[in-house]
C-alpha cells in the first residue's frame, strides 16, 4: 500500500531583503499549533522599506513590529484550520481575517502559501464588504495608526475637560500618516469644533 503524500505548499524565499526570491514549489503544509490555526494568504504586501533595505541586512528598527525585517507579512487570507478549543475566538474554517506579527514569523516564510498563528487572539476577522487586498493593507500601517488614535484619545479627552479646543499634530502624509489622519477623524475629531487636525509633511510643496 503507498503512502499518502502530506500536502504541499508553495513560498518564496530568500536569506535576505538584499537576495533575489527563491521559488520553492514542494514545502510541507505547516501543522496546526496548539491552540492556534493555519491561514491561507491570499494577499502579502510587499512593504516599502524592504525595497529600501536592498544591499543591506540590517533592520532599519529592531523589533517584531518591523516589516523591514520580516518580508510580506501584511497579510490578508481565509483560515484553512483552526483549533477547536473553546478558547478559538469563535474562529471558523473560511473566516476571512488579517494576522497581527507574532514573535516566530521573523523565522517563517510570509510570502508563503500557508501561515501559522500560534495565538487566535492575533488573528483579525474582516467584514465581509472589505476586499481582502484592501485587508492586507491593515495589519502594518493601520494597526499601527491605530494603536497610535488609541493611545492619544485618552490624553485629548483629559485636555478637552479643561480647555476649549484640542489641538493634534500628525507628522508625516506617508501611509502612516494617512491612516492616522483618517483614524484621528473617526475615533478622536468628531467635533470639529473642538479637536483640530493638522499635518506636516516637509515632502508636500
Amino acid at each position: 500500500m503507498s503512502r499518502k503524500r502530506a500536502p504541499l505548499m508553495f513560498c518564496l524565499r530568500s536569506n535576505s531583503v538584499a537576495e533575489k526570491f527563491d521559488y520553492c514549489p514542494d514545502i510541507p503544509l505547516p501543522s496546526l499549533p496548539p491552540g492556534g490555526a493555519v491561514v491561507k494568504v491570499i494577499y502579502a504586501g510587499a512593504c516599502y522599506t524592504e525595497e529600501q533595505l536592498r544591499g543591506t541586512s540590517k533592520a532599519l528598527t529592531p523589533g517584531i513590529r518591523d516589516n523591514s525585517i520580516l518580508t510580506g507579512f501584511e497579510v490578508s487570507g481565509i483560515i484553512h484550520d483552526v483549533c477547536s478549543a473553546e478558547t478559538n475566538g469563535n474562529f471558523n474554517v473560511g473566516d476571512r481575517v488579517i494576522i497581527y506579527p507574532e514573535k516566530h514569523h521573523l523565522t517563517q516564510d510570509s510570502y508563503a502559501e500557508y501561515i501559522t498563528v500560534k495565538d487566535v487572539n492575533n488573528l483579525i476577522k474582516i467584514p465581509s464588504h472589505i476586499p481582502l487586498e484592501v485587508a492586507a493593507m491593515l495589519p502594518s500601517g493601520g494597526l499601527t495608526a491605530y494603536n497610535a488614535v488609541l493611545r492619544a484619545k485618552p490624553i485629548v479627552e483629559h485636555m478637552l475637560k479643561s480647555q476649549n479646543c484640542c489641538n493634534i499634530l500628525i507628522v508625516g502624509a506617508g501611509g502612516l500618516g494617512l491612516w492616522t489622519v483618517r483614524l484621528a477623524k473617526a475615533f478622536i475629531g468628531g467635533d470639529c469644533n473642538k479637536v483640530h487636525i493638522t499635518v506636516a509633511d516637509t515632502s508636500v510643496s
